[in-house]
């Protein structure tokens, strides 16, 4: 697996990257706790107030942090629940992390695999949320996602 340095932080003060990196993991834990998920606009929005775009690097990058300290925490990767408004799915950036960074197996260029991979990666996700849902606690419900996403 890479490891990556975040150093930018894309004009904002690093405190207030920060904030909105927190506030990002706890409406994603929400979500996938919810069994839902979200789309980059919405996530833009409620995040950032629209100060970046869906598509816009900044938030790319925060998701890719959130996203890389709850793969090491937890073993799942919250970018999973995260879609593109009109498909539904997340967008290829989403696959080509999950392979290059996270290390996951699969063809990020072959649709069907992508397909396969995300709804595994997506029901690993809401189980390791499962017990949060129930009791705020994430812990337990982490160890059965852990179990279920290596089988």
């Amino acid at each position: 697996m890479a490891k990556r340095a975040f150093v930018s932080t894309w004009g904002m003060p690093a405190d207030e990257w920060a904030a909105c990196r927190e506030r990002m993991r706890s409406l994603l834990v929400g979500v996938a706790a919810g069994r839902s998920t979200i789309t980059y606009g919405e996530i833009s929005t409620a995040v950032f107030a629209r100060r970046f775009s869906a598509r816009s690097s900044a938030l790319a990058q925060m998701l890719e942090e959130v996203c890389t300290l709850e793969d090491k925490d937890n073993g799942v990767s919250l970018a999973a629940i995260v879609v593109r408004a009109d498909t539904g799915i997340p967008g290829i950036g989403y696959f080509a992390f999950a392979h290059n960074v996270l290390g996951r197996a699969l063809d990020p260029l072959d649709p069907a695999d992508c397909r396969r991979f995300w709804e595994q990666e997506v029901a690993c996700v809401w189980a390791a949320f499962e017990e949060h849902a129930r009791t705020g606690n994430r812990t337990d419900g982490q160890a059965a996602a852990q179990t279920d996403h290596d089988g």
